[in-house]
Protein backbone atom coordinates (compact mmCIF):
# COMPACT_ATOMS: atom_id res chain seq x y z
CA UNK A 1 0.00 0.00 0.00
CA UNK A 2 2.96 2.43 0.78
CA UNK A 3 4.62 1.77 -2.89
CA UNK A 4 1.08 2.52 -4.04
CA UNK A 5 0.82 5.83 -2.43
CA UNK A 6 3.92 7.08 -3.28
CA UNK A 7 3.56 5.83 -6.92
CA UNK A 8 0.27 7.64 -6.94
CA UNK A 9 1.75 11.05 -5.58
CA UNK A 10 4.67 10.84 -8.15
CA UNK A 11 2.34 10.84 -10.79
CA UNK A 12 0.16 13.64 -9.55
CA UNK A 13 3.56 15.78 -8.84
CA UNK A 14 4.75 15.20 -12.18
CA UNK A 15 1.42 16.13 -13.88
CA UNK A 16 1.55 19.16 -11.93
CA UNK A 17 4.59 20.31 -12.83
CA UNK A 18 3.90 19.11 -16.75
CA UNK A 19 1.24 21.59 -16.59
CA UNK A 20 2.80 24.30 -14.84
CA UNK A 21 5.61 23.66 -17.65
CA UNK A 22 2.61 23.69 -20.32
CA UNK A 23 0.22 26.56 -19.24
CA UNK A 24 2.84 28.76 -17.59
CA UNK A 25 6.06 28.73 -19.11
CA UNK A 26 5.06 27.62 -22.69
CA UNK A 27 7.98 25.66 -22.92
CA UNK A 28 6.60 21.97 -22.65
CA UNK A 29 9.29 18.79 -22.27
CA UNK A 30 7.10 15.60 -23.27
CA UNK A 31 4.80 14.62 -25.49
CA UNK A 32 0.59 14.93 -25.59
CA UNK A 33 1.33 11.06 -26.16
CA UNK A 34 3.45 10.53 -22.85
CA UNK A 35 1.22 12.98 -20.90
CA UNK A 36 -1.85 11.28 -21.48
CA UNK A 37 0.07 7.89 -20.57
CA UNK A 38 0.61 9.48 -16.93
CA UNK A 39 -2.66 11.27 -16.63
CA UNK A 40 -4.76 8.06 -17.84
CA UNK A 41 -2.34 5.93 -15.04
CA UNK A 42 -3.45 8.16 -12.05
CA UNK A 43 -6.74 7.84 -13.17
CA UNK A 44 -6.87 3.96 -13.03
CA UNK A 45 -4.94 4.24 -10.09
CA UNK A 46 -7.36 6.54 -8.16
CA UNK A 47 -10.34 4.73 -9.15
CA UNK A 48 -9.05 1.34 -7.36
CA UNK A 49 -7.93 2.62 -4.66
CA UNK A 50 -10.27 5.51 -4.03
CA UNK A 51 -8.56 5.98 -0.10
CA UNK A 52 -5.35 6.33 -1.79
CA UNK A 53 -6.49 10.00 -3.78
CA UNK A 54 -4.74 13.20 -3.76
CA UNK A 55 -7.18 16.43 -3.96
CA UNK A 56 -7.85 16.28 -7.95
CA UNK A 57 -5.90 18.56 -10.41
CA UNK A 58 -8.11 17.85 -13.10
CA UNK A 59 -10.67 20.14 -11.59
CA UNK A 60 -9.10 22.95 -12.67
CA UNK A 61 -9.88 23.11 -16.28
CA UNK A 62 -12.96 20.25 -16.18
CA UNK A 63 -14.15 20.38 -19.34
CA UNK A 64 -18.24 21.15 -19.42
CA UNK A 65 -21.38 21.19 -22.02
CA UNK A 66 -22.47 23.76 -23.13
CA UNK A 67 -25.90 24.91 -22.44
CA UNK A 68 -26.45 25.49 -26.39
CA UNK A 69 -23.63 24.75 -28.77
CA UNK A 70 -21.16 27.82 -29.36
CA UNK A 71 -20.62 27.51 -33.54
CA UNK A 72 -18.29 28.55 -35.49
CA UNK A 73 -19.12 31.32 -38.26
CA UNK A 74 -18.46 30.95 -41.78
CA UNK A 75 -15.60 33.11 -43.38
CA UNK A 76 -14.55 34.65 -47.00
CA UNK A 77 -11.88 37.11 -47.86
CA UNK A 78 -14.33 38.48 -51.22
CA UNK A 79 -16.96 40.25 -52.03
CA UNK A 80 -18.83 38.02 -54.40
CA UNK A 81 -19.12 35.22 -51.70
CA UNK A 82 -20.79 38.52 -49.68
CA UNK A 83 -23.20 39.14 -52.63
CA UNK A 84 -23.81 35.28 -52.77
CA UNK A 85 -24.80 35.40 -49.28
CA UNK A 86 -26.75 38.35 -49.30
CA UNK A 87 -28.76 36.69 -52.24
CA UNK A 88 -29.59 33.43 -50.37
CA UNK A 89 -30.67 35.51 -47.14
CA UNK A 90 -32.66 37.73 -49.97
CA UNK A 91 -34.08 34.67 -51.72
CA UNK A 92 -35.17 32.22 -48.00
CA UNK A 93 -36.82 35.63 -46.91
CA UNK A 94 -38.74 36.48 -50.28
CA UNK A 95 -41.59 36.41 -48.38
CA UNK A 96 -40.80 39.25 -46.12
CA UNK A 97 -40.81 43.11 -47.32
CA UNK A 98 -37.61 43.66 -48.54
CA UNK A 99 -37.18 46.56 -46.19
CA UNK A 100 -37.19 43.85 -43.06
CA UNK A 101 -33.71 42.50 -44.26
CA UNK A 102 -31.35 44.31 -41.80
CA UNK A 103 -27.87 43.13 -41.04
CA UNK A 104 -26.56 43.80 -37.79
CA UNK A 105 -22.49 44.75 -38.25
CA UNK A 106 -19.90 44.27 -35.94
CA UNK A 107 -16.26 43.95 -35.96
CA UNK A 108 -14.74 40.35 -35.52
CA UNK A 109 -12.25 40.26 -32.62
CA UNK A 110 -9.21 38.05 -32.11
CA UNK A 111 -9.18 36.65 -28.97
CA UNK A 112 -10.72 33.81 -27.30
CA UNK A 113 -14.11 33.01 -27.43
CA UNK A 114 -15.96 32.01 -23.63
CA UNK A 115 -19.67 31.27 -22.17
CA UNK A 116 -20.83 33.33 -18.94
CA UNK A 117 -23.88 32.08 -16.97
CA UNK A 118 -25.42 34.50 -14.53
CA UNK A 119 -28.18 33.37 -12.47
CA UNK A 120 -29.95 36.29 -10.48
CA UNK A 121 -27.57 38.48 -12.09
CA UNK A 122 -24.36 36.71 -10.50
CA UNK A 123 -22.09 35.13 -12.67
CA UNK A 124 -21.69 31.52 -11.60
CA UNK A 125 -19.86 29.89 -14.36
CA UNK A 126 -17.13 30.28 -17.39
CA UNK A 127 -16.68 28.51 -20.22
CA UNK A 128 -14.20 28.61 -23.01
CA UNK A 129 -15.49 27.63 -26.19
CA UNK A 130 -14.01 24.67 -26.81
CA UNK A 131 -15.07 22.57 -29.37
CA UNK A 132 -18.73 23.98 -29.74
CA UNK A 133 -20.46 21.01 -27.77
CA UNK A 134 -17.69 21.02 -24.69
CA UNK A 135 -15.98 23.69 -23.43
CA UNK A 136 -13.40 23.83 -20.10
CA UNK A 137 -14.45 25.49 -16.76
CA UNK A 138 -12.44 28.55 -16.17
CA UNK A 139 -14.76 30.00 -13.71
CA UNK A 140 -12.47 30.73 -10.90
CA UNK A 141 -10.01 32.28 -13.57
CA UNK A 142 -13.19 34.81 -15.48
CA UNK A 143 -14.17 35.61 -11.45
CA UNK A 144 -10.80 38.03 -11.45
CA UNK A 145 -11.00 39.92 -14.41
CA UNK A 146 -11.74 42.82 -14.06
CA UNK A 147 -13.56 43.56 -17.51
CA UNK A 148 -16.06 40.75 -16.59
CA UNK A 149 -18.38 41.88 -13.96
CA UNK A 150 -19.68 39.42 -11.33
CA UNK A 151 -22.80 40.61 -10.58
CA UNK A 152 -25.18 42.56 -13.30
CA UNK A 153 -27.34 45.79 -12.96
CA UNK A 154 -30.79 44.70 -12.85
CA UNK A 155 -33.41 46.79 -14.38
CA UNK A 156 -36.29 44.44 -13.86
CA UNK A 157 -35.70 42.75 -17.35
CA UNK A 158 -32.71 40.49 -16.38
CA UNK A 159 -33.78 36.91 -16.79
CA UNK A 160 -33.89 34.91 -13.96
CA UNK A 161 -30.77 32.54 -15.48
CA UNK A 162 -28.87 34.32 -18.78
CA UNK A 163 -26.15 33.25 -20.73
CA UNK A 164 -23.80 35.81 -22.02
CA UNK A 165 -21.01 34.99 -25.05
CA UNK A 166 -17.91 37.48 -25.86
CA UNK A 167 -14.41 37.75 -26.44
CA UNK A 168 -11.64 38.10 -24.04
CA UNK A 169 -8.50 39.74 -25.62
CA UNK A 170 -5.37 40.82 -25.20
CA UNK A 171 -5.34 44.82 -24.82
CA UNK A 172 -2.50 46.79 -26.62
CA UNK A 173 -1.37 43.47 -27.99
CA UNK A 174 2.48 43.60 -28.65
CA UNK A 175 6.04 41.74 -27.72
CA UNK A 176 6.70 44.73 -24.97
CA UNK A 177 3.48 44.30 -23.00
CA UNK A 178 3.83 40.42 -23.04
CA UNK A 179 7.16 40.51 -22.48
CA UNK A 180 6.31 41.38 -18.47
CA UNK A 181 4.18 37.98 -18.76
CA UNK A 182 7.12 35.65 -19.36
CA UNK A 183 10.19 35.04 -17.70
CA UNK A 184 11.58 33.83 -20.98
CA UNK A 185 11.77 37.32 -23.43
CA UNK A 186 12.03 35.69 -26.66
CA UNK A 187 9.33 33.43 -25.53
CA UNK A 188 5.80 35.37 -26.91
CA UNK A 189 2.70 34.31 -27.64
CA UNK A 190 2.52 33.88 -31.50
CA UNK A 191 -0.90 35.52 -31.90
CA UNK A 192 -3.80 37.46 -30.25
CA UNK A 193 -5.93 34.36 -29.58
CA UNK A 194 -2.87 32.12 -27.93
CA UNK A 195 -2.01 35.44 -25.67
CA UNK A 196 -5.98 35.69 -24.34
CA UNK A 197 -5.98 31.81 -24.58
CA UNK A 198 -2.89 31.58 -22.02
CA UNK A 199 -4.11 34.03 -20.03
CA UNK A 200 -7.01 32.63 -18.78
CA UNK A 201 -5.90 29.17 -17.99
CA UNK A 202 -3.51 30.15 -15.84
CA UNK A 203 -3.16 27.75 -12.80
CA UNK A 204 -3.03 30.42 -10.47
CA UNK A 205 -6.26 32.98 -10.87
CA UNK A 206 -4.05 35.76 -9.27
CA UNK A 207 -1.59 35.71 -12.69
CA UNK A 208 -4.71 36.36 -14.76
CA UNK A 209 -6.06 39.19 -12.84
CA UNK A 210 -2.46 41.12 -13.93
CA UNK A 211 -3.16 40.57 -17.46
CA UNK A 212 -4.53 43.08 -19.61
CA UNK A 213 -7.84 41.94 -20.78
CA UNK A 214 -10.77 42.88 -22.27
CA UNK A 215 -14.12 40.98 -22.43
CA UNK A 216 -16.87 42.32 -25.37
CA UNK A 217 -19.81 40.54 -25.57
CA UNK A 218 -21.59 39.81 -28.57
CA UNK A 219 -24.76 37.58 -28.02
CA UNK A 220 -27.14 36.57 -25.09
CA UNK A 221 -29.67 34.13 -24.54
CA UNK A 222 -32.59 33.34 -22.00
CA UNK A 223 -32.04 29.97 -21.04
CA UNK A 224 -35.09 28.69 -19.39
CA UNK A 225 -37.18 26.32 -21.60
CA UNK A 226 -40.24 28.66 -22.69
CA UNK A 227 -38.75 31.90 -22.38
CA UNK A 228 -38.64 34.64 -25.05
CA UNK A 229 -35.41 36.10 -26.53
CA UNK A 230 -34.37 38.76 -24.69
CA UNK A 231 -35.82 40.95 -27.35
CA UNK A 232 -36.66 41.28 -31.18
CA UNK A 233 -33.49 42.03 -32.71
CA UNK A 234 -30.04 41.49 -32.24
CA UNK A 235 -29.14 45.46 -31.79
CA UNK A 236 -31.48 45.92 -29.37
CA UNK A 237 -30.08 42.26 -27.73
CA UNK A 238 -27.08 43.96 -27.71
CA UNK A 239 -28.72 47.45 -26.23
CA UNK A 240 -30.23 45.41 -23.34
CA UNK A 241 -26.91 43.82 -22.49
CA UNK A 242 -25.33 47.06 -22.46
CA UNK A 243 -27.92 47.97 -19.71
CA UNK A 244 -26.82 45.40 -17.82
CA UNK A 245 -23.33 46.83 -17.04
CA UNK A 246 -21.51 44.11 -19.76
CA UNK A 247 -18.86 45.37 -22.19
CA UNK A 248 -20.32 45.46 -25.70
CA UNK A 249 -17.64 46.88 -27.95
CA UNK A 250 -18.81 50.05 -29.68
CA UNK A 251 -18.16 49.30 -32.97
CA UNK A 252 -21.25 48.26 -34.63
CA UNK A 253 -23.90 49.21 -37.12
CA UNK A 254 -27.55 48.20 -38.60
CA UNK A 255 -26.99 48.09 -42.78
CA UNK A 256 -30.15 48.11 -44.93
CA UNK A 257 -28.70 46.33 -47.87
CA UNK A 258 -25.31 44.51 -48.73
CA UNK A 259 -23.52 47.94 -50.18
CA UNK A 260 -23.90 49.45 -46.31
CA UNK A 261 -22.11 46.21 -45.47
CA UNK A 262 -19.08 46.90 -47.58
CA UNK A 263 -18.96 50.72 -46.45
CA UNK A 264 -18.60 49.61 -42.67
CA UNK A 265 -16.14 46.83 -43.70
CA UNK A 266 -13.92 49.70 -45.70
CA UNK A 267 -14.35 51.79 -42.53
CA UNK A 268 -13.29 49.38 -40.17
CA UNK A 269 -10.37 47.82 -42.25
CA UNK A 270 -9.02 51.68 -42.16
CA UNK A 271 -8.92 51.98 -38.58
CA UNK A 272 -8.50 48.41 -37.61
CA UNK A 273 -4.65 49.32 -36.18
CA UNK A 274 -5.64 51.80 -33.87
CA UNK A 275 -8.10 50.17 -32.29
CA UNK A 276 -5.66 49.00 -29.24
CA UNK A 277 -6.40 45.27 -29.79
CA UNK A 278 -6.72 42.90 -33.00
CA UNK A 279 -9.19 42.20 -35.39
CA UNK A 280 -9.77 40.01 -38.57
CA UNK A 281 -12.85 41.52 -40.23
CA UNK A 282 -16.33 42.05 -39.46
CA UNK A 283 -19.14 40.18 -38.49
CA UNK A 284 -22.40 40.12 -40.29
CA UNK A 285 -25.29 39.09 -38.98
CA UNK A 286 -29.56 39.33 -39.97
CA UNK A 287 -30.63 41.49 -37.17
CA UNK A 288 -33.93 39.82 -36.97
CA UNK A 289 -34.02 37.06 -34.05
CA UNK A 290 -37.52 35.77 -35.93
CA UNK A 291 -35.36 35.89 -39.67
CA UNK A 292 -32.67 33.69 -37.56
CA UNK A 293 -34.77 31.26 -36.14
CA UNK A 294 -35.95 30.78 -40.10
CA UNK A 295 -32.98 29.91 -41.49
CA UNK A 296 -31.28 27.73 -38.82
CA UNK A 297 -28.35 26.92 -38.73
CA UNK A 298 -26.01 23.74 -40.65
CA UNK A 299 -24.31 21.27 -38.91
CA UNK A 300 -21.31 23.91 -37.62
CA UNK A 301 -22.62 27.40 -38.81
CA UNK A 302 -25.65 29.62 -38.22
CA UNK A 303 -26.87 30.38 -41.94
CA UNK A 304 -28.18 33.65 -41.18
CA UNK A 305 -24.11 34.46 -40.46
CA UNK A 306 -20.70 35.54 -42.14
CA UNK A 307 -17.52 36.91 -41.21
CA UNK A 308 -15.93 38.64 -43.33
CA UNK A 309 -12.09 38.91 -43.05
CA UNK A 310 -9.33 41.01 -44.07
CA UNK A 311 -7.09 39.77 -46.54
CA UNK A 312 -4.44 37.67 -45.31
CA UNK A 313 -0.22 38.17 -46.19
CA UNK A 314 0.43 36.56 -49.56
CA UNK A 315 4.06 35.27 -50.09
CA UNK A 316 5.62 33.90 -53.28
CA UNK A 317 6.98 30.03 -53.15
CA UNK A 318 7.78 28.07 -55.93
CA UNK A 319 5.86 24.97 -56.26
CA UNK A 320 7.51 21.41 -56.48
CA UNK A 321 5.08 18.53 -56.82
CA UNK A 322 1.72 17.63 -56.29
CA UNK A 323 0.48 14.26 -54.87
CA UNK A 324 -2.39 12.64 -54.40
CA UNK A 325 -3.85 11.17 -51.08
CA UNK A 326 -6.72 9.14 -50.48
CA UNK A 327 -9.00 10.21 -47.73
CA UNK A 328 -11.39 8.06 -45.45
CA UNK A 329 -14.50 8.31 -48.02
CA UNK A 330 -12.44 7.50 -51.15
CA UNK A 331 -11.57 10.86 -52.47
CA UNK A 332 -8.50 11.83 -53.71
CA UNK A 333 -7.00 14.89 -52.05
CA UNK A 334 -4.04 17.07 -54.66
CA UNK A 335 -1.44 18.37 -52.35
CA UNK A 336 0.72 20.53 -53.00
CA UNK A 337 4.50 20.58 -51.89
CA UNK A 338 6.80 23.70 -52.54
CA UNK A 339 9.63 25.51 -50.69
CA UNK A 340 9.47 26.54 -47.13
CA UNK A 341 7.71 30.43 -46.83
CA UNK A 342 7.28 32.02 -43.84
CA UNK A 343 3.53 33.56 -43.64
CA UNK A 344 2.63 35.41 -40.92
CA UNK A 345 5.49 33.87 -38.46
CA UNK A 346 4.79 30.46 -39.57
CA UNK A 347 7.09 28.43 -42.15
CA UNK A 348 4.70 26.37 -44.63
CA UNK A 349 5.44 23.50 -47.17
CA UNK A 350 2.37 22.34 -48.34
CA UNK A 351 -1.60 23.21 -49.51
CA UNK A 352 -4.50 21.06 -50.06
CA UNK A 353 -5.90 21.87 -53.73
CA UNK A 354 -8.57 20.29 -53.11
CA UNK A 355 -9.89 18.83 -56.02
CA UNK A 356 -9.68 18.89 -60.01
CA UNK A 357 -12.18 21.39 -60.38
CA UNK A 358 -9.74 23.43 -58.27
CA UNK A 359 -6.57 22.91 -59.99
CA UNK A 360 -8.18 23.71 -63.23
CA UNK A 361 -10.05 27.30 -62.25
CA UNK A 362 -5.98 28.19 -60.83
CA UNK A 363 -4.90 26.78 -64.24
CA UNK A 364 -2.05 25.41 -61.99
CA UNK A 365 0.86 23.62 -63.12
CA UNK A 366 3.44 21.48 -61.79
CA UNK A 367 6.99 23.55 -61.39
CA UNK A 368 5.01 26.90 -61.05
CA UNK A 369 5.58 29.88 -59.20
CA UNK A 370 2.60 30.72 -56.67
CA UNK A 371 1.31 32.62 -53.74
CA UNK A 372 0.53 31.35 -50.76
CA UNK A 373 -1.32 32.53 -47.89
CA UNK A 374 -2.70 31.31 -44.34
CA UNK A 375 -6.30 31.12 -44.50
CA UNK A 376 -8.09 32.81 -41.48
CA UNK A 377 -4.27 32.86 -40.46
CA UNK A 378 -4.40 29.03 -40.08
CA UNK A 379 -4.71 27.18 -43.09
CA UNK A 380 -2.13 27.58 -45.57
CA UNK A 381 -3.91 28.18 -48.85
CA UNK A 382 -2.77 28.57 -52.74
CA UNK A 383 -3.86 31.81 -53.87
CA UNK A 384 -2.83 31.84 -57.71
CA UNK A 385 -0.30 31.31 -59.32
CA UNK A 386 1.91 33.07 -61.41
CA UNK A 387 2.19 32.10 -65.63
CA UNK A 388 4.79 34.76 -66.39
CA UNK A 389 7.79 32.72 -64.36
CA UNK A 390 6.91 29.92 -65.99
CA UNK A 391 9.69 27.65 -67.03
CA UNK A 392 10.87 24.79 -69.83
CA UNK A 393 10.07 22.87 -66.56
CA UNK A 394 6.81 23.68 -66.14
CA UNK A 395 4.70 20.83 -67.00
CA UNK A 396 0.59 20.00 -67.22
CA UNK A 397 -0.61 18.46 -63.84
CA UNK A 398 -1.07 14.80 -64.50
CA UNK A 399 -4.45 13.04 -62.59
CA UNK A 400 -4.13 9.61 -62.38
CA UNK A 401 -5.91 6.62 -63.14
CA UNK A 402 -5.11 4.29 -60.34
CA UNK A 403 -5.59 4.90 -56.61
CA UNK A 404 -1.88 5.40 -55.38
CA UNK A 405 -3.06 2.86 -52.60
CA UNK A 406 -4.75 -0.10 -53.68
CA UNK A 407 -4.31 0.23 -57.41
CA UNK A 408 -7.72 0.03 -58.50
CA UNK A 409 -9.51 2.33 -61.47
CA UNK A 410 -10.67 5.80 -60.05
CA UNK A 411 -13.60 7.19 -61.16
CA UNK A 412 -14.70 10.96 -61.57
CA UNK A 413 -17.23 12.02 -58.96
CA UNK A 414 -19.22 15.63 -59.58
CA UNK A 415 -20.24 17.39 -56.78
CA UNK A 416 -22.44 20.55 -57.80
CA UNK A 417 -19.41 22.38 -59.98
CA UNK A 418 -16.41 20.72 -58.40
CA UNK A 419 -15.19 17.42 -59.87
CA UNK A 420 -13.48 14.68 -57.71
CA UNK A 421 -11.40 11.83 -58.28
CA UNK A 422 -13.07 9.21 -56.57
CA UNK A 423 -11.54 5.53 -55.16
CA UNK A 424 -14.46 2.97 -55.02
CA UNK A 425 -12.65 0.34 -53.11
CA UNK A 426 -13.68 1.12 -49.69
CA UNK A 427 -11.93 -0.34 -46.98
CA UNK A 428 -10.39 -3.06 -49.04
CA UNK A 429 -8.17 0.22 -49.72
CA UNK A 430 -5.77 0.88 -47.34
CA UNK A 431 -5.48 4.57 -47.66
CA UNK A 432 -9.02 4.38 -46.45
CA UNK A 433 -9.02 1.64 -43.94
CA UNK A 434 -6.05 3.75 -42.31
CA UNK A 435 -8.37 7.50 -42.57
CA UNK A 436 -11.22 5.57 -41.03
CA UNK A 437 -9.51 3.63 -38.33
CA UNK A 438 -7.74 7.26 -37.38
CA UNK A 439 -10.85 8.58 -37.18
CA UNK A 440 -12.99 5.46 -35.35
CA UNK A 441 -10.31 5.78 -32.60
CA UNK A 442 -9.78 10.10 -32.25
CA UNK A 443 -10.69 12.11 -29.33
CA UNK A 444 -14.41 12.93 -29.81
CA UNK A 445 -15.42 9.02 -31.66
CA UNK A 446 -13.96 5.68 -29.21
CA UNK A 447 -10.98 8.49 -27.77
CA UNK A 448 -8.70 5.37 -27.36
CA UNK A 449 -5.50 7.35 -26.46
CA UNK A 450 -2.08 6.30 -27.52
CA UNK A 451 -3.55 4.48 -30.87
CA UNK A 452 -2.27 7.03 -33.23
CA UNK A 453 -1.46 7.47 -37.03
CA UNK A 454 1.76 5.52 -37.14
CA UNK A 455 0.72 2.30 -34.94
CA UNK A 456 -2.67 2.10 -37.12
CA UNK A 457 -0.73 2.47 -40.37
CA UNK A 458 1.47 -0.24 -39.28
CA UNK A 459 -1.26 -2.73 -37.77
CA UNK A 460 -2.90 -2.44 -41.30
CA UNK A 461 0.12 -3.09 -43.81
CA UNK A 462 0.53 -6.12 -41.21
CA UNK A 463 -2.82 -7.33 -42.38
CA UNK A 464 -3.26 -7.58 -38.17
CA UNK A 465 -6.92 -5.26 -38.81
CA UNK A 466 -9.17 -4.95 -41.55
CA UNK A 467 -12.47 -3.20 -40.25
CA UNK A 468 -13.10 -1.14 -36.86
CA UNK A 469 -14.10 -3.71 -34.89
CA UNK A 470 -10.97 -5.53 -35.84
CA UNK A 471 -8.94 -3.53 -33.08
CA UNK A 472 -10.52 -5.06 -30.37
CA UNK A 473 -9.57 -8.77 -31.01
CA UNK A 474 -6.09 -7.36 -30.71
CA UNK A 475 -3.10 -8.64 -28.03
CA UNK A 476 -0.08 -7.09 -26.47
CA UNK A 477 2.01 -9.51 -28.98
CA UNK A 478 0.07 -7.87 -32.19
CA UNK A 479 1.15 -4.36 -31.24
CA UNK A 480 4.57 -5.84 -30.55
CA UNK A 481 4.99 -7.57 -33.78
CA UNK A 482 3.71 -4.87 -35.81
CA UNK A 483 4.53 -1.78 -34.13
CA UNK A 484 8.28 -2.63 -32.43
CA UNK A 485 6.69 -1.14 -29.08
CA UNK A 486 7.15 -2.78 -25.04
CA UNK A 487 5.08 -4.55 -23.60
CA UNK A 488 4.35 -2.72 -21.57
CA UNK A 489 2.78 -0.09 -23.56
CA UNK A 490 1.51 -2.96 -25.82
CA UNK A 491 -0.51 -3.97 -22.56
CA UNK A 492 -1.51 -0.16 -22.12
CA UNK A 493 -3.01 -0.09 -25.82
CA UNK A 494 -5.20 -3.15 -25.06
CA UNK A 495 -6.29 -2.21 -22.13
CA UNK A 496 -7.27 1.47 -23.27
CA UNK A 497 -9.28 -0.30 -26.69
CA UNK A 498 -10.94 -2.28 -23.89
CA UNK A 499 -12.23 0.30 -21.62
CA UNK A 500 -13.46 2.48 -24.88
CA UNK A 501 -16.04 -0.33 -25.50
CA UNK A 502 -19.15 1.78 -23.29
CA UNK A 503 -20.05 4.57 -25.23
CA UNK A 504 -22.49 6.89 -25.73
CA UNK A 505 -24.90 6.53 -28.82
CA UNK A 506 -24.05 9.85 -30.43
CA UNK A 507 -20.15 9.15 -30.21
CA UNK A 508 -20.71 5.41 -31.79
CA UNK A 509 -22.72 7.11 -34.58
CA UNK A 510 -19.72 10.27 -35.47
CA UNK A 511 -17.19 7.35 -35.16
CA UNK A 512 -18.58 5.74 -38.01
CA UNK A 513 -17.26 8.65 -40.15
CA UNK A 514 -20.32 8.47 -42.53
CA UNK A 515 -20.03 11.33 -45.17
CA UNK A 516 -21.48 15.00 -43.96
CA UNK A 517 -22.54 13.56 -40.31
CA UNK A 518 -20.42 15.31 -37.90
CA UNK A 519 -20.92 15.61 -33.89
CA UNK A 520 -23.58 18.16 -33.71
CA UNK A 521 -25.77 16.22 -36.37
CA UNK A 522 -24.61 13.08 -34.59
CA UNK A 523 -26.14 14.21 -30.99
CA UNK A 524 -29.03 15.31 -32.65
CA UNK A 525 -29.83 11.82 -34.53
CA UNK A 526 -28.95 10.11 -30.89
CA UNK A 527 -31.45 12.54 -28.81
CA UNK A 528 -34.18 11.63 -31.20
CA UNK A 529 -33.70 7.92 -31.75
CA UNK A 530 -32.13 6.93 -28.42
CA UNK A 531 -30.94 3.44 -29.43
CA UNK A 532 -29.06 1.70 -31.95
CA UNK A 533 -31.68 -0.98 -33.32
CA UNK A 534 -34.48 2.05 -33.86
CA UNK A 535 -31.53 3.94 -35.88
CA UNK A 536 -30.83 1.07 -37.71
CA UNK A 537 -34.89 0.82 -39.01
CA UNK A 538 -34.88 4.47 -39.91
CA UNK A 539 -36.13 5.15 -43.22
CA UNK A 540 -34.78 9.28 -45.10
CA UNK A 541 -37.84 10.51 -44.40
CA UNK A 542 -37.97 9.97 -40.56
CA UNK A 543 -34.34 11.46 -40.16
CA UNK A 544 -34.25 14.47 -42.76
CA UNK A 545 -37.55 15.97 -39.96
CA UNK A 546 -34.91 15.51 -37.41
CA UNK A 547 -33.03 19.18 -36.99
CA UNK A 548 -29.64 19.61 -38.23
CA UNK A 549 -29.99 16.86 -40.83
CA UNK A 550 -30.82 17.28 -44.43
CA UNK A 551 -32.13 15.31 -47.01
CA UNK A 552 -28.17 14.66 -48.28
CA UNK A 553 -27.21 13.40 -44.62
CA UNK A 554 -30.34 11.18 -44.44
CA UNK A 555 -29.66 9.44 -47.75
CA UNK A 556 -25.92 8.78 -46.78
CA UNK A 557 -27.12 7.53 -43.38
CA UNK A 558 -29.05 5.22 -44.49
CA UNK A 559 -26.79 3.86 -47.70
CA UNK A 560 -24.01 3.61 -44.85
CA UNK A 561 -26.40 1.54 -42.87
CA UNK A 562 -27.21 -0.68 -45.95
CA UNK A 563 -23.90 -1.23 -47.29
CA UNK A 564 -22.09 -1.63 -43.85
CA UNK A 565 -24.66 -3.06 -41.74
CA UNK A 566 -22.41 -6.58 -41.16
CA UNK A 567 -20.02 -4.16 -39.48
CA UNK A 568 -22.59 -1.67 -37.23
CA UNK A 569 -23.82 -5.52 -36.16
CA UNK A 570 -20.28 -6.55 -35.07
CA UNK A 571 -19.43 -3.44 -33.01
CA UNK A 572 -23.07 -3.40 -31.44
CA UNK A 573 -22.35 -6.87 -30.17
CA UNK A 574 -18.78 -6.12 -28.70
CA UNK A 575 -19.38 -2.48 -27.10
CA UNK A 576 -22.27 -1.07 -24.42
CA UNK A 577 -23.78 1.50 -26.16
CA UNK A 578 -25.84 3.67 -24.03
Amino acid sequence: MYLLKRQIRRLYEQLLYWDFLYYIKRTPEVSDNAYDCARDELAYLERCYPGLCICSRSGLFKKKKHILPMLSLRTTYNKEDMLLFDKRIRNRLKDKPEADVVYCCEIKLDGLAVSLLYKDGCLVRGLTRGDGIYGEDVTSNVLVIEAIPNKLLNDGSLPHILELRGVLVMSNYGPNILTRFSNYKSNYYSTPRNAASGSIRQLDPTITSKRSLSFYCYEGHSILPGTSPLSISHIANLNKIISWGVPVCEHRRTCVDIKEVFRFYDEIKRIRFMLGFSIDGIAVKLDSIEHQKKLGVSTKTPKWSIVYRFSSEEKMTKLNKIVFRVGRTGILTPIASFNPVSVSGVTIRAASLHNISFIRRLDIMANDTVIVRRSGDIIPQVVRCIPKYRTANTKQVVFPLYCPSCFSLLTKALTKDKVYLYCTSGLSCPSQLKASLKHFVSKYAMNILGLGDVIISKLVDYGLVLNSYGLYYLKAKDFMKAASIGLNLSHKLVLRISNSKRIPLSRFIYSLGILKIGRLTALSIASSYKTLNSLLLADITSLASIPNVNIKAASNICLYIRTHNNIIRSLASILDIF
